[in-house]
């Protein structure tokens, strides 16, 4: 990486500078950016039963799981050490 710290995502390194592509979704963190795809969310931990579920099924399945706003906790990509697996699909988060 060349040039100033904060032209880059300080989660994955991507280019976060003006003309990049991920100037406009960029999002303040730890003294620099991160791309909007690190911004987002990968899923979702229930507070109360500790069951993870991935961003889609977290909202498609709210009825099921109680009120999905209050009961879940983000998870973002640099949060987990190991790969996680949505209770409801299956599908791999990592």
């Amino acid at each position: 990486m060349s040039g100033d710290h904060r032209d880059y995502c300080v989660g994955c390194g991507e280019p976060v500078h003006f003309g990049s592509g991920n100037y406009v979704n960029r999002v303040p963190a730890d003294g620099g950016f991160l791309c909007g795809a690190c911004a987002e969310p990968i899923g979702y931990n229930h507070e109360r039963t500790g069951d993870f579920y991935c961003d889609v099924c977290a909202f498609d399945h709210e009825e099921e799981i109680g009120n999905a706003l209050l009961d879940l906790e983000q998870v973002y990509a640099d949060d987990i050490t190991e790969p996680q697996t949505c209770c409801k699909c299956s599908r791999r988060c990592e």
